[in-house]
């Protein structure tokens, strides 16, 4: 079983979860999970590198409870392990942060 703790709305809920990923042609991620309380969830996303330093990825997703959620994000490499990510998400909006790679 897995356990999930929703930080937002103090939740805690345990549940078990099965799913297959999958790659696609043109490299478009998927992934498709059902878990033990009915709930399906199918998502893919892709990945653009526009240059060695700079990535743009975008993502869409569909949920049985939630519905259509859609994400975007920028990152841009500073250094080897260090990149500076700016994000928007249809739920959330926008957000930033950095991504340490170790």
């Amino acid at each position: 079983m897995w356990k999930l703790l929703f930080i937002g709305n103090a939740i805690e809920e345990d549940r078990g979860v099965l799913g297959i990923r999958y790659l696609l042609p043109l490299n478009l991620e998927t992934n498709a999970f059902v878990g033990t309380d009915g709930a399906a969830r199918f998502v893919v996303g892709k990945n653009f590198e526009l240059t060695p330093r700079l990535a743009l990825f975008g993502q869409a997703q569909y949920d049985t409870d939630t519905k259509w959620e859609g994400l975007t994000a920028l990152s841009y490499m500073v250094l080897k392990n260090l990149s500076l990510i700016g994000k928007w998400h249809s739920d959330y909006g926008f957000g930033g942060g950095l991504r340490i790679r170790f």
